[in-house]
């Protein structure tokens, strides 16, 4: 009976299978692919957590401004609301300002206002500027805007906030506020 496999002539036995240098270059072509999904993959999980980050902020800011124009009182008194960002740029604090009377009040977090929320960035992100410790507070019935106590335009018509994904990243998303009309837009990265 004749078989169909081909036969290697010279050592009598069929050849099935793959070489040790085949086997060597698919292993090799796996684990680059495996690699580049994987640097993908962090590069991807920074973008997220910062587009989510600045998304959160927004959202805060917007979040200040309406308890502001409302005039809700949380717990005691307020003339106001804010957002004060401690210098150590890994987290903010959503705030209200309490004062016995609004007339007097300093327009800026003190030791004596009541912090409605804390919120920790996540980890890797932090925010650029303002550099140092700064406020954004919100006064009714309008509401007026106050940065850093200052209703004047120190900044000029607008205030922008940058957060970043930390170290050997260029990912950034800059948060605007308009002094006027107290609009909040999110800028994105343009290579997106």
């Amino acid at each position: 009976m004749m078989s169909l496999l081909p036969k290697n002539k010279k050592a009598g036995f069929l050849r099935i299978g793959f070489t040790l240098i085949e086997l060597m270059v698919v292993v090799s072509v796996i684990t680059i692919i495996t690699a580049i999904i994987a640097a993908n993959y962090k590069e991807g999980e920074k973008k997220y957590n910062l587009s989510q980050a600045a998304q959160r902020l927004a959202s805060d800011i917007r979040r200040a401004q309406n308890l502001a124009i409302s005039g809700i009182d949380v717990k005691e008194q307020y003339c106001g609301y804010g957002i004060i960002f401690p210098s150590s740029g890994d987290y903010y604090s959503v705030y209200a300002d309490v004062s016995p009377e609004c007339a007097t009040s300093n327009n800026i977090y003190d030791a004596g206002d009541y912090i409605l929320e804390t919120v920790y960035l996540p980890s890797g992100i932090s925010y650029q500027y303002p550099p140092s410790s700064f406020d954004i507070f919100f006064k009714p019935p309008r509401p007026t805007t106050f940065f850093d106590g200052n209703s004047e335009d120190p900044f000029g018509s607008s205030f922008s906030i940058t957060l970043w994904a930390g170290s050997g990243s260029d990912i950034t998303y800059n948060i605007v506020l308009a002094k006027s009309g107290g609009g909040v837009d999110i800028l994105t990265p343009l290579a997106e």
